[in-house]
């Protein structure tokens, strides 16, 4: 009885740790998008300022 008991506290355990490491890889991709999103969007803007600079001389 006392086996059984520890056995469903571990399993339980493990359960919670690895539901928390698959958020915890969820939030990196999710971050790494947002990141290269960013990248993105500031490589474009600084084109355009670029664009709008030599249009200025």
């Amino acid at each position: 009885m006392r086996n059984n008991i520890l056995v469903n506290v571990l399993l339980s355990i493990i359960t919670v740790l690895t539901v928390s490491v698959l958020y915890l890889l969820y939030q990196n991709r999710m971050a790494e998008d947002m990141i290269r999103e960013l990248n993105q969007n500031y490589e474009e803007l600084a084109a355009e300022i670029a664009v709008c600079e030599a249009k200025k001389e």
